[in-house]
């Protein structure tokens, strides 16, 4: 986030003063692919460090951002971390921001970039966790203290947002959880600490400006009430709302449909086939078998509807299995697979009696019962064929 910001900043016509640590690597790195910023190292955790970088800098700047972050997972307590987290995180903000009062004199702006997690309590960095929330209380006293001079202080709360670190499953968790459903963009961020750094914020003061695609609105176990609703309800508004509509890079989409008449002609299923199509696009792997009666699998010739439709994505996967041969090859497996489900990860909607008009499902997240499932999806696949 803090090399975008330097860049978004830069290509607006800023002149960038960059800080860097030169004993962290990424940092380095960055820094030395920077032709465009005036360079200074400095040492968060040593405030001689500090005094000499504010030392070196004009004697008026427009505009400060603290963007430096200190994260490390703390089970029991370990005071070296609670120390390095408030260091970097609030205590070197506060030291430099205090030292540049006479900088921003007659006018200026202060943007501390913090994390969604400083509003709610944490399950495995309370460090972290507190010293975003500090950050947001000293943003205010620093709002009280420079106003009246004219110098602005703000914070970004941030929330996932994708970079070096993004290859991990708690970013595809945090997808999933986020309205938007992507991670935020370190431009995003950046863009939001141009506009407050601008005339355009010049109102806007003592502010924590959130900056997460609605992650922090959402309440898990009210979307889980709504989600088994939907799935007792409306099967195909849950696959296309909780489940398609979300499948994106690294998701996988596994599906088994006992074929009735019309599945795939409605309105509904063409809204369905639409989001499929969108979420292969997004990157999702869709993998789906037909289980069909010998008439309906004469009649899914190459130019059938349903088989065109397959065929226009390379990452939807369609197979076909004649109903008839699973019955007499395993029949124990067809009646365990009812009238199919549709499985988003780690969620399964488990249909019940589909092919009538009030049609029902249930929401199955249980490790066991999803293993179970995917087992019975590759037993299908061994007498299945390619749509």
């Amino acid at each position: 986030m803090g090399s975008s910001i330097r860049k978004v900043l830069h290509n607006a016509g800023w002149s960038v003063i960059a800080l860097y640590d030169p004993t962290d690597k990424l940092q380095l790195a960055l820094s030395n692919k920077d032709l465009n910023s005036i360079k200074i190292a400095v040492n968060l955790r040593d405030a001689k460090s500090i005094v000499s970088m504010i030392e070196q800098l004009p004697s008026h700047i427009d505009a400060f951002i603290h963007a430096a972050m200190f994260f490390e997972m703390d089970t029991t307590f370990n005071q070296n971390i609670w120390l390095n987290t408030l260091q970097i995180n609030v205590i070197s903000a506060a030291q430099i921001v205090e030292s540049l009062r006479s900088h921003l004199k007659g006018g200026g702006s202060i943007v501390a970039i913090s994390s969604t997690e400083a509003f709610t309590g944490s399950f495995g960095s309370p460090a972290y966790s507190a010293s975003r929330a500090a950050m947001h209380n000293l943003v205010q006293s620093w709002a009280n203290k420079f106003g009246s001079e004219g110098i602005r202080a703000n914070a970004i709360a941030a929330g996932w947002i994708g970079g070096v670190m993004d290859t991990d499953e708690v970013f595809n968790q945090s997808r999933r959880i986020t309205p938007l459903g992507r991670l935020g963009l370190p431009e995003e961020v950046a863009n939001t600490t141009k506009f407050l750094c601008s005339n355009e914020a010049s109102f806007i003061n003592g502010s924590v400006v959130t900056v997460d695609g609605g992650y922090s609105c959402v309440d898990n176990v009210s979307k889980y009430e709504y989600q088994e609703h939907l799935a007792t309800t409306d099967f195909q508004r849950f696959t296309s709302e909780f489940m398609v509509g979300r499948a994106g890079r690294n998701d996988e989409i596994w599906a088994v449909s006992m074929m009735f008449t019309g599945e795939w002609e409605s309105d509904e299923a063409t809204k369905f086939k639409s989001d499929q199509l969108a979420a292969a696009e997004r990157g999702a792997q869709i993998n789906r078998i037909f289980v069909v009666s010998p008439e309906q699998k004469h009649k899914l010739y190459k130019n059938h509807p349903l088989v065109l439709f397959h065929h226009k994505h390379p990452r939807i996967h369609a197979f076909v299995v004649d109903k008839e041969v699973l019955k007499k090859q395993n029949s124990e497996l067809l009646v365990h697979l009812g009238d199919g489900w549709t499985a988003f990860n780690d969620e399964v909607l488990v249909l019940d009696e589909a092919n009538t008009a009030e049609s029902r499902g249930v929401l199955v997240t249980r490790s066991i019962r999803l293993v179970s499932l995917r087992h019975d999806f590759e037993q299908l696949l061994k007498i299945a064929s390619p749509l």
